[in-house]
């Protein structure tokens, strides 16, 4: 109670950012093919578009912004959990081929509030204020590219608000949870913006110069006008009715890094919230060019999970006769294996595992070579392949 009572007053900021599902070939997959995407009203799910991922973290006062860095941290711990499982990963940004995400950022406020008097007119200073002072700050760190793409589509223009129950949406934004310091930067200067909108006078000329601009992106140094003019104005806030100080300097780091003309270069927000685990070491196979280990190669390679380092060329050999204690010649059931590689006692009793170094020219790493007839009868039967790959699969390489 008493913590509802505190919050009384307060603007409240919440944020519901899209993302891009990604295969593990860099592929977009669309997020409603998969059940963990579905909701629309919990803190993952979809709206709109069945591409598209969204996340909704529980709305914090303006002056705890921290709560909502930590709140976006714990969805995607719950979103990097099921990728890790799926071999899939997400994407922030602007656009990926035809579609274009949003960051959008929600401003809860009795000043918002529809049918009270003077509500459009708030939420209207408000909006000019956000597309003067935080989006020229924001779109510097994608390419022109990506921002011309995103005007394209209408989506993204400036003065892009939704009415709310509880206030506005403001929808201008690209998806710009993009990396912890990213999350903490520009939700800071958001929310110092807002908290400080009534005091803030509306600069007619500043819009102007901003509208100006995003009519022609090629002029940087009109950008770079913008910057310099609105600065002083961002820096002044900070000192005086800043929401959050703990979080100025990561506005102070975005006017350093637009002053380097940095810009954002990765977009994998699994990987720069460091969610990720390291990547396997696994070992690369290699076959001859023989037609015959095609099929062999078809049937073992996608159950190798080996994380060991190193290469096995695998070929075909003649068939070597042997004894076996029963004191019966067999044949055409050995896989020949190089001397510096273990022989694994537990496999098939009707394979025999020898030691044995062919003469392979220009052949890299370990050498495994298979009988005649046992390449055929992996080709042609499914446990062959099964004693291979486990066979493969035990090795511990350096």
């Amino acid at each position: 109670m008493n913590k509802k009572k505190s919050y009384m007053g307060t603007m409240m900021v919440g944020a519901d950012p899209e993302f891009f599902l990604l295969d593990k070939y860099g592929s977009l997959r669309c997020a409603g093919d998969y059940k963990v995407f579905s909701s629309t009203s919990s803190e993952i799910g979809r709206d709109g578009c069945s591409q598209i991922i969204e996340i909704r973290p529980p709305p914090v006062p303006i002056n705890r912004i921290g709560l909502m860095v930590d709140n976006i941290y714990d969805i995607l711990l719950t979103i990097a959990r099921w990728c890790q499982k799926t071999e899939h990963t997400i994407r922030a940004g602007a656009n990926k081929g035809s579609y274009s995400i949003g960051g959008h950022i929600h401003f809860g406020s009795s000043d918002f509030i529809y049918d009270r008097y003077n509500s459009r007119i708030n939420m209207d200073k408000l909006t000019w204020l956000l597309d003067s002072y935080f989006m020229p700050i924001l779109d510097n760190f994608i390419s022109k590219q990506e921002l011309q793409r995103r005007i394209n589509t209408n989506y993204g223009l400036l003065g892009n608000r939704r009415v709310q129950p509880h206030g506005m949406e403001y929808r201008t934004p690209f998806s710009f949870i993009i990396s912890p310091f990213h999350t903490k930067a520009f939700f800071a200067l958001a929310s110092l913006i807002a908290y400080n909108y009534k005091k803030i006078p509306f600069n007619i000329k500043i819009h102007q110069q901003v509208v100006k601009f995003y009519n022609d992106l090629s002029d940087y140094e009109q950008y770079m006008n913008i910057y310099k003019t609105i600065k002083p104005i961002i820096l002044k806030m900070m000192s005086y009715n800043s929401p959050n100080p703990k979080l100025n300097p990561y506005i102070l780091t975005l006017f350093s890094l637009i002053e380097q003309a940095r810009t954002c270069q990765d977009f994998s927000v699994l990987k720069n919230y460091s969610l990720l685990p390291p990547p396997e070491k696994t070992f690369i196979v290699n076959f001859s060019k023989d037609t015959y280990m095609n099929n062999i190669k078809v049937m073992i390679e996608p159950h190798i999970r080996n994380r060991s380092n190193g290469q096995i060329y695998i070929y075909g050999v003649g068939a070597r006769n042997y004894t076996d204690v029963r004191g019966k010649g067999e044949e055409n059931r050995v896989m020949y294996v190089s001397k510096n590689l273990p022989i694994i006692k537990d496999s098939m009793s009707s394979i025999k595992v020898s030691h044995y170094d062919p003469k392979e020219n220009n052949v890299k790493g370990y050498k495994i070579g298979l009988s005649l007839g046992l390449r055929q009868e992996i080709a042609k039967y499914g446990f062959y392949p099964l004693f291979l790959t486990n066979y493969l699969n035990k090795l511990k390489l350096k």
